[in-house]
């Protein structure tokens, strides 16, 4: 095969895993709101609106994302309702302003008010990605034989600013949540979690360990931890938020004194440990396989590193370096 065709044939795959990425990311956040109190048919269609304003950046929408905007809808199941879609029509067919784009954050901002932390956090990557596909949308390119998609510089200047818009969501959901004392709690939960979805799914021998962890690392199983938990099983919680989470953890780590941060350290990642060997094994574990596997490894690794700077950082002699 030429190099030509070669070149074209990977643009199309390309194109095909960014579609199915898009129409995930739409399942996604609908799996987020549907069972919460917050979703309704206003609040899914404002959602759209970070890929409406990216797609009016040239002065007009495209067929491409007109359809991946419908697409979205679509899934979100508001094109049932005739009134939904004459609404959406109408945003579609005439440039909403600045200030309607403002008032329509501020109702999505305060619908997501009582959406805890983590399942905010996993929308707003998800809202992130839309809006990232359809701005690609927005200027066409011939690759080879196939006719793909690329984000003109205009699309990147309004994907930026939509970018803050969705992280503000994040941020201010983060602000809410810091004081919760259930949410520092959790934290300890969090590494454990992260170990669990490495692989891309939860097992029950993982889903059930996490849950016996509780117990040994000091965590109360109230109603409303129970539920933060699993709703990270459900949806695996955004790597920014699992990152920002680990970190907030080192800090409370280093505020102990350095037996106590020694055992608080070597407890959690030997439950981490457990949890990464829960779903494999060898000959010599019942699971079959490897004992654990690759994305398992470099998870852990990953948290160790992390939690071992607090007690790098604790041993450290006054006034310098180690």
């Amino acid at each position: 095969m030429s190099q030509f065709l070669q070149e074209s044939f990977r643009q199309y795959k390309d194109r095909m895993r960014a579609d199915r990425r898009f129409e995930a990311d739409c399942k996604r956040i609908r799996q987020i709101l549907e069972n919460t109190k917050v979703a309704n048919d206003e609040l899914y269609t404002l959602l759209l609106s970070p890929m409406i304003e990216v797609a009016w950046v040239d002065g007009r929408i495209g067929r491409y994302e007109q359809d991946a905007i419908l697409r979205a809808a679509d899934i979100y199941d508001i094109l049932r309702d005739e009134a939904n879609f004459f609404v959406l029509m109408d945003r579609l067919s005439t440039r909403p302003n600045s200030k309607e784009y403002e008032a329509w954050w501020k109702i999505v901002d305060d619908g997501l008010h009582d959406l805890p932390l983590g399942e905010t956090a996993a929308l707003a990557s998800h809202l992130l990605e839309q809006t990232k596909y359809v701005a690609g949308l927005g200027q066409k390119q011939l690759f080879g034989l196939w006719r793909g998609h690329n984000a003109g510089p205009d699309e990147v200047e309004v994907l930026k600013e939509a970018e803050k818009r969705i992280k503000a969501l994040e941020r201010r959901s983060a602000s809410k949540h810091s004081l919760d004392k259930e949410s520092e709690e959790l934290l300890k939960l969090v590494p454990l979690v992260k170990v669990a979805w490495a692989d891309g799914r939860i097992t029950k021998k993982e889903r059930k360990l996490i849950f016996d962890s509780f117990f040994d690392l000091g965590i109360r199983p109230t109603n409303e931890n129970i539920q933060r938990v699993l709703s990270w099983l459900k949806l695996s919680p955004s790597s920014d938020f699992v990152t920002k989470s680990i970190h907030r953890l080192k800090e409370r780590f280093e505020a102990l004194s350095e037996d106590e941060r020694a055992n608080e350290k070597y407890s959690l990642i030997s439950h981490c440990t457990l949890v990464a060997e829960a779903s494999g094994g060898t000959s010599d574990f019942p699971a079959g396989g490897k004992r654990i596997c690759d994305e398992e490894i470099v998870a852990v690794k990953r948290i160790a590193s992390i939690l071992n700077g607090a007690f790098d950082r604790g041993n450290r002699p006054k006034g310098g370096r180690k």
